[in-house]
């Protein structure tokens, strides 16, 4: 028989049983758990990283996209000069940014304002450069030129094309365009500017200069226009005593012919007088044929014939 001792022994072991066999069920449970989470939290923690890590940018069409790499810690910053980003989207480094490029033609305009011209009258008229940025070189020109690349390197020499070719010419001729000066300007002036952008380098192509509407000053407007009015004036004048002039010749060669016509057949004046009466009646006559009951009097001459009979 047990004794007490021995009992109290026995119940330990069996409580101390009892609870190891509950522990290893807790650890089981918790374990199985943890690997659940930890399978249905794998995919969402990734997703969270992307996000962090990444972002997203739109080219659209027409347009060119330059990477600008910035990274936290490790690798090269600037311009990737390895790639472009043409239409699409495009995934980035949550540090890195996009600068996007117009590749279609675009055009920029300068305003000017009184300059002076040869004759030293002050002119206002607006040129307009159009130009495209050349596929692909994109990158290249921000890294060398930066996004205010015509402000930086081209808008001064335009300019100065611009005003040197103004001053050289006369302010009438510009204004009106005469002898096609304004054409033969923009053409000038874009081959000098295709010249510059070429020896910089830039990866840009020059389509067409044009020069606007050369505007004078009022005063000026007024002059040009009472000296055109009164240039009218005599030419006008000019014209009416060329004509006078010319009539009187005529009436003088005529006069001079039928005098030597009547000197010719020996008419007295009164006998080529009635001679020409007679060329004006037969004149008559021949212009009343084609008529229909027209009747023709003769001078003083008595009766009176009908034509057609």
């Amino acid at each position: 028989m047990k004794t007490f001792l021995e009992k109290r022994l026995e119940q330990k072991i069996s409580n101390l049983s009892n609870q190891s066999n509950q522990s290893l069920k807790e650890n089981k449970m918790e374990t199985s758990t943890k690997l659940t989470i930890f399978g249905i939290g794998t995919p969402v923690l990734l997703i969270i990283l992307f996000i962090i890590c990444f972002h997203s940018e739109k080219v659209d069409n027409g347009e060119e996209g330059v990477i600008i790499q910035q990274p936290f810690m490790v690798g090269d910053e600037g311009v990737n000069m390895d790639m472009t980003v043409a239409t699409g989207r495009v995934w980035l480094w949550r540090s890195n940014k996009l600068i996007r490029y117009n590749l279609k033609p675009a055009k920029i305009t300068e305003t000017f304002d009184d300059l002076i011209t040869n004759d030293r009258v002050a002119v206002d008229f607006i040129s307009t450069v159009f130009y495209k940025v050349q596929p692909g070189k994109s990158n290249f020109l921000h890294d060398t030129f930066g996004t205010n690349w015509y402000a930086n390197n081209v808008a001064e020499q335009f300019k100065r094309f611009i005003r040197n070719y103004i001053r050289s010419n006369k302010s009438f001729a510009l204004s009106t365009n005469d002898s096609n000066i304004i054409d033969i300007g923009q053409t000038e002036i874009m081959e000098m500017l295709i010249a510059h952008v070429n020896e910089l380098k830039l990866p840009i192509t020059i389509t067409e200069v044009v020069i606007g509407k050369v505007t004078l000053p009022p005063n000026i407007v007024a002059q040009i226009n009472e000296t055109a009015k009164e240039t009218q004036g005599k030419k006008t004048e000019i014209a009416g005593a060329s004509r006078e002039l010319e009539r009187k010749q005529r009436e003088i060669n005529k006069a001079l012919a039928d005098q030597a016509y009547a000197k010719k057949f020996g008419f007295t004046n009164e006998q080529f007088l009635t001679y020409q009466a007679l060329q004006i009646e037969k004149l008559r006559i021949e212009m009343a044929k084609e008529k229909e009951n027209v009747s023709v009097i003769m001078g003083n001459v008595n009766p009176m014939y009908n034509v057609k009979k």
